[in-house]
This record gives C-alpha cells, structure tokens and sequence, in this order.
C-alpha cells in the first residue's frame, strides 16, 4: 500500500468523503480528496481520474466494486514484467464469464476480438489497469463519448487504432463486481450504450468492422441481465416509448435462446396494448418469476 497514492474524487455527495474519513479514523498519508463543487456525473468522473493521475499507472475503483485480497500484490507482479508501450492490463471477472487460460496481448484494433476478453471485460472499468502517459492523449476521444457510459473504452480503442499501445489480459482476479441497485447504472442501460462506439472516429469504415460489430454487440451469456428490464419497466418516471426503446436494446444485447424468445414476444404483446406501470408490474414478473425458478435449479 505504500507503493500507492489513493486519490478519491468525491463527485459532490450529500456527505462529503472528508467527513466520513474523519469519523471512520482512516488516516494516510497516500491519501487525497478531492471534492467537485458540482457532480459532474460518472462518466466526468471518470476522465477526471485520467486528467489527476500524476502517476504512470492508473487503477479507477467503482465505488460499488470489491478489491481481492490479493489484488495490489497481482498487479504489482504483472506491472513488473510490463513494457512502456502497453497500454492497458486487464483482468478477468465473473461478470465477463471469458474462462480465460492463459495471457493475450493485443497490438491492434484487428486483433481485439480474437483476444480472450469479451467487450464486457473491457466495460468493466474495474478489471483494467491504465498506462496514464499513453491513454491522457486521447482523453479528447473519452470526453466526446462521455455521454456513453464507455469514455474509456473509446480511448483505448482509439489508441488501438492508432497502434501506439497494446492490451494484455490476464486470467487472474482482482476485483469482484457487485451489481450496483440504482436505475442509473443497470445492465440495461449500458446495453444501450454499447452501439455508440461505432461513431468513433473511423470505426465504421474500418477493415475490421464486421468482426468487431459482432464482438461489441455481442448476447450476455447469461439471461439474467434480463432480469433488470422488470425494474425499467416498473419505473413510474419511464414512458412507452422508452420502454419500448429499453426493450429493443436490450433483445439486441442478450444471448438468442427459446426462452429469451418467448419472454420477449410475451413483452412485446404487453406494451404494444400500453398497459399502465401497475399492470406492467404483475405481468412481467409472471416470466421472471418462471425463469428465476428455472434458473436455481
């Protein structure tokens, strides 16, 4: 830990991070805060992490994600062995589901999706280890999708492209990913998010953009992502339309399965007669409810 500087951008919260620290008795001398006197959102956060960074390497922490145990000692070890021109160091997850054996390094664009990290992988901030003196180049990349919830997947993907930097993914851990219960970051909403990145620049007229169409748009491998939309569509504040939107996306997103089919058709059927929320609310959980049961067996 000595080996560290922790830097904690507190994104203006009702209880500064300050106060807390104080009353938790946390003090070290690695330690920073740094408030926002306005929030800024997560994804400003985000950039605002590349932009403070004064170190070569950068480690950004959902405040929702657990860290190993051993996880500073890992990466340490593989920081040892890692040559400048890489780029960025990912780590396996539970919620990539990749099975990875062995260590992959990716030179380019072209070869990102024969790599053995799914695009989720690379989404989860949590699991990737920033080189900051070659990404803080293409933070004007990060800034313009900073509406996508993927800032720093454009950034690495631009450095891809540029090949100025390579990708290596380990199959070790380093942190566990816990599901965040909020509307404001679901696996639905960062469903809709995924297609943006084709507006990158040069992406769609890039060789290798079939292949990597596939890849980044890419079915959840598990179909209890799906089980998110039951909270989408029983949100009072959501309309039709973005329902319908929440829907589309998500069907795009989530792997094609007898049952994926028929719970969709049975949505489809559902709002196309625009019930309200309160009947929206008992009829999809008839589904859910079937699956989950099937699904614990």
């Amino acid at each position: 830990i000595e080996k560290v500087r922790i830097i904690v951008l507190d994104n203006c919260s009702s209880i500064p991070v300050v106060d807390t620290l104080k009353k938790s008795g946390i003090s070290l001398n690695n330690l920073t805060v740094i408030r926002h006197d306005q929030n800024i959102g997560i994804n400003g956060n985000i950039l605002e992490c590349f932009r403070v960074c004064v170190t070569k390497w950068l480690w950004i922490l959902g405040d929702d994600d657990e860290v190993d145990k051993y996880a500073l000692r890992t990466i340490n070890d593989k920081l040892q062995s890692t040559d400048d021109d890489v780029a960025c160091l990912n780590f396996d997850s539970k919620v990539s589901s990749d099975f990875r054996k062995n260590i992959k390094r990716v030179m380019s664009l072209d070869e990102l999706p024969k790599c053995n990290a799914g695009y989720s992988s690379i989404l989860f901030i949590s699991t990737n280890i920033y080189n900051v003196n070659i990404l803080k180049k293409y933070i004007g990349d990060g800034i313009l999708f900073s509406y996508s919830f993927q800032p720093h997947c454009a950034m690495l993907i631009s450095c891809l492209i540029d090949k100025r930097g390579a990708l290596i993914t380990f199959p070790e851990k380093i942190v566990n990913w816990s599901d965040a219960s909020v509307l404001s970051w679901s696996t639905v909403h960062m469903s809709f998010a995924r297609q943006t990145i084709f507006d990158l620049r040069g992406l769609r007229d890039h060789s290798s953009y079939p292949i990597l169409y596939n890849y980044i748009m890419k079915g959840y491998d598990n179909w209890k992502a799906l089980l998110k939309l039951n909270d989408f569509f029983c949100s009072e504040d959501k309309g039709l339309a973005s329902k319908k939107y929440a829907l589309q996306q998500t069907f795009r997103n989530v792997k094609k399965t007898p049952m994926s089919i028929l719970i969709f058709a049975f949505y489809t059927v559902i709002l196309k007669t625009n019930f309200t929320t309160i009947f929206f609310g008992k009829l999809f959980r008839l589904p859910i409810s079937f699956y989950q049961k099937k699904a614990n067996k």
